[in-house]
């Protein structure tokens, strides 16, 4: 529903499970605006994925995202469809912007790799010392 909204406002929209690797980088690299439903409110590696290539977050509201990137300063946080519909057309309409909240949530998850977050999560589960 969102990305018909989206496309019925005039805004190109790639929405595809499957593509990788260098696939989904040369997709990443021509989006300015980042669109991220997580509908288990969990951090998905989109989550990730979107500031680590520069891209604006329009993400809904997860409770652990405060963790890493503040709403509506790293990324433009939504709660309803018409909140997402609104934040992904204020992205598009204020590109300036945009590219300062995209720069923004980049240095915040920079650090944030899969290496790193993987010894991280082994460290907890108490698998390396």
């Amino acid at each position: 529903e969102w990305i018909n909204r989206l496309r019925q406002m005039g805004m190109s929209v790639i929405s595809e499970n499957g593509p990788v690797f260098d696939e989904a980088r040369a997709i990443y690299n021509r989006a300015k605006i980042g669109l991220n439903w997580s509908t288990l409110d969990d951090l998905n590696c989109r989550f990730f994925e979107l500031p680590a290539f520069k891209i604006c977050p329009v993400m809904n509201y997860v409770p652990d995202a405060q963790l890493f990137l503040e709403p509506d300063v790293d990324y433009l946080q939504f709660s309803t469809m018409r909140e997402a519909v609104e934040k992904a057309m204020w992205a598009k309409l204020n590109p300036d912007k945009a590219k300062e909240i995209a720069q923004r949530a980049y240095e915040k998850i920079r650090p944030h790799t899969f290496d790193n977050r993987t010894e991280m999560i082994l460290r907890e589960c108490g698998f390396i010392l």
